[in-house]
């Protein structure tokens, strides 16, 4: 299970199995972001694992899964 992952608010956006389907949801959410608060606007957002360290804090995804879901997202845009 991958995460979507706000880094500015430190909160989770949602749950996914696959990288592909994570990717999709920060494509939609990217989207709807700039369409009401204006063209220039984002969230950061990063892919974690659906698991959290002894501080509270999402593990991070394998570098490969990571770098695969930017390629989704480029892709898809």
């Amino acid at each position: 299970m991958y995460i979507l992952f706000d880094t500015f608010n430190k909160k989770t956006i949602s749950r996914h199995r696959t990288v592909e389907a994570a990717a999709t949801a920060a494509n939609k959410h990217s989207r709807a972001i700039r369409r009401i608060h204006g063209g220039s606007s984002y969230i950061p957002t990063n892919l974690f694992l659906d698991s959290f360290d002894a501080y509270g804090d999402p593990k991070k995804a394998d570098p490969s899964d990571v770098d695969y879901f930017d390629q989704c997202r480029a892709f898809r845009k």
